[in-house]
This record gives C-alpha cells, sequence and structure tokens, in this order.
C-alpha cells in the first residue's frame, strides 16, 4: 500500500524520519527538474530543492493535510525560484548567457535523429528563454507535472480563471514563435 503524502507529512510530524526520506524520494527529481529548467544552473537547483525540503522538515508540524501536498511543495518551489530571480535576476542574465553559449540547433535535411532531436532541444530551449519565470513555471506545472488548473491556481496564487487565460496565452504565443522561427520549414527532410 503506497502511503498518501499527507499521510508521511503526518507521520514525519510525529517522529518518523523515514516518511521525510519517502516523501524526499518522491518529489526531489521532480523539483529538481523544476528548478533547473527555471534558474539554468545545476548548482542553484540543487541548493533549491535542499531548500525546499528544509522548509518542510521545518514546517511539518503545522503542515495541514488536504490532499495538496504537490500544490504546496511546488509553491515553495515556485516562490524560492522568484526570489532568486528578483534577488539576482539569476533567469534572465542565465538565459541570455544560455543564447550566447548556444550555436547550433539547425535542422539539416541530412542530419541523423539523434542531431535532429538535439537541434529540436535547442530550439525549444531558445523558445522557453524567451519566457517570463512565470509563464515558464505555468507550462512546466501544466505539461510535465501534469498538474490541473486547480491545482496550478493554488500553487502559483493564482485565479483558476487567470491560470486558463494565461495558459492559453502561452500557447498562442509559443504557436506563434514556432511559425516564425526560420529553421521549422527544414523539419520535414
Amino acid at each position: 500500500m503506497r502511503l498518501s503524502d499527507d499521510d508521511l507529512m503526518a507521520m514525519f510530524a510525529s517522529g518518523t524520519g523515514e516518511a521525510f526520506d519517502m516523501l524526499y524520494d518522491r518529489y526531489r527529481h521532480r523539483i529538481y527538474g523544476f528548478a533547473l529548467t527555471c534558474l539554468h544552473s545545476e548548482a542553484d537547483a540543487e541548493d533549491l530543492v535542499q531548500d525546499v525540503f528544509l522548509r518542510i522538515a521545518r514546517s511539518a508540524e503545522h503542515y495541514e493535510p488536504r490532499n495538496r501536498f504537490k500544490a504546496w511543495i511546488f509553491s515553495i518551489a515556485a516562490n524560492r525560484i522568484r526570489a532568486l530571480a528578483a534577488r539576482e535576476g539569476l533567469l534572465r542574465e542565465k538565459t541570455l548567457e544560455m543564447h550566447r553559449m548556444r550555436a547550433g540547433g539547425s535542422f539539416r535535411p541530412d542530419a541523423s535523429p539523434t542531431d535532429r532531436a538535439v537541434a529540436a532541444r535547442d530550439i525549444l530551449e531558445r523558445f522557453l528563454g524567451r519566457l517570463t519565470p512565470e509563464q515558464r513555471m505555468l507550462l512546466l506545472l501544466k505539461e510535465v507535472e501534469g498538474m490541473d488548473g486547480a491545482t496550478i491556481a493554488e500553487t502559483m496564487g493564482l485565479s483558476p480563471s487567470n491560470v486558463r487565460v494565461k495558459i492559453h496565452r502561452l500557447r498562442v504565443m509559443l504557436r506563434h514563435l514556432f511559425r516564425e522561427h526560420p529553421e521549422k520549414e527544414n523539419t520535414d527532410g
């Protein structure tokens, strides 16, 4: 029987350290991937994971189970990412640095499938680099974490209708960016 996140938090609050380990194992890679995509720095992402779990450990006694642990942990991560971005301007600087370092990303009709996959990833990363931190987080929570609108709203501190509008606008913008990309025409080879 798999214990729920809320059950594990209750067990941890009552002194069962293994419950915290189970939560850590369940969420560390997901929080790391979320942070890495937003911060573009392995070191910053690792620090953020540690910070998130430290905050969870410190607030375990006050946690109120509502079957929303996933929203809670991602809201902690999102708030920490926003704080880092505001304090250090990390997202803009690292995105610009990433673009300067990337020279590749072109599709060639004679490219191997692996080279084409790498080029597609590079183009997608350039598109993601154009997004604001909030847009990037919304996209990750919806498309990577598979959260529904209500959970995203809770995580991001927005209304559900605002989430729907922002995600719709984000998808329209990404379609537009892809259509205007000059290398798109060479993907059929």
